[in-house]
């Protein structure tokens, strides 16, 4: 009796360590959360565009997050200003992983020939709300990230630009 007792007491012994440390039968494995990646697919690059255009591209994996869009003028010497213009709300994505801004305004009414940055990342809510306040005053954001990137999730893949130009004046261009 003493041997079965002691018996039952290793048992249950093993069977609780196995679940306090894990073990292949009494593991669970919860996977990591994919990391978001968005791109941008119109207008193509290097493309002259009107001063509204409507900016589409891909997206997976957003996770409650959402798509915002920044414009920023580039130098004269093709740098970055590093001053990016928040599009004032997300941009709405479809059941097919398809996100389109509409009515982007790029740079001023004259800004002819001028080449601009447009950029997508994908972001949360407060990093959102937190744009569109420090967009409002002066007007544009600093790119302050260490990676050199506008605000975002994840890794890089949750970023993307095109470099686009402003068309001649009287010139009918891309408008999307």
């Amino acid at each position: 009796m003493l041997s079965a007792f002691i018996g039952g007491f290793f048992l249950i012994l093993g069977i609780v360590v196995r679940v306090i440390i894990g073990s292949p039968t009494a593991h669970i494995h919860i996977p990591s959360p994919t990391q978001p990646s968005i791109s941008i697919i119109g207008p193509r690059p290097n493309q002259h565009v009107s001063r509204l255009v409507n900016v589409t591209g891909t997206v997976r994996n957003l996770h409650g997050h959402v798509v915002q869009l920044f414009v920023e003028s580039v130098q004269p010497d093709g740098t970055s200003s590093g001053s990016l213009y928040p599009f004032g709300k997300p941009c709405p994505v479809n059941r097919h992983h398809i996100w389109t801004c509409t009515g982007v305004i790029v740079g001023s009414t004259r800004a002819y020939r001028v080449q601009f940055f447009i950029w997508v990342a994908v972001v949360t809510g407060a990093q959102k709300a937190a744009d569109i306040n420090k967009g409002r005053s002066p007007g544009y954001l600093t790119i302050v990230g260490p990676d050199g990137l506008p605000p975002h999730v994840g890794g890089s893949a949750a970023v993307d630009k095109l470099l686009v130009a402003r068309c001649p004046k009287d010139q009918a261009c891309y408008s999307g």
